[in-house]
């Protein structure tokens, strides 16, 4: 975030982009991984997608706690 300043505009917003990433998991997994021809390239591009989320997801996580920690101060 911006100089380190924490919103909850700005914790929502990343809220909104882990559930559309997720449904850009749905969405490969329909059309790409779904039937018995799976290359190496469609699981590693999984794999990518995957780590992707889990890291805006910590990130996610770690804004949540300072912004409650924040919060509580006040």
């Amino acid at each position: 975030m911006k100089n380190n300043e924490l919103n909850i505009d700005c914790i929502v917003a990343d809220a909104g982009h882990l559930k559309s990433a997720i449904a850009g998991i749905e969405t490969f997994l329909l059309y790409r991984v779904s039937g018995t021809d799976v290359s190496s390239e469609d699981i590693d591009q999984l794999t990518g997608l995957i780590k992707s989320i889990r890291c805006l997801s910590s990130k996610h996580r770690d804004e949540l706690e300072s912004f409650s920690v924040r919060e509580v101060k006040k």
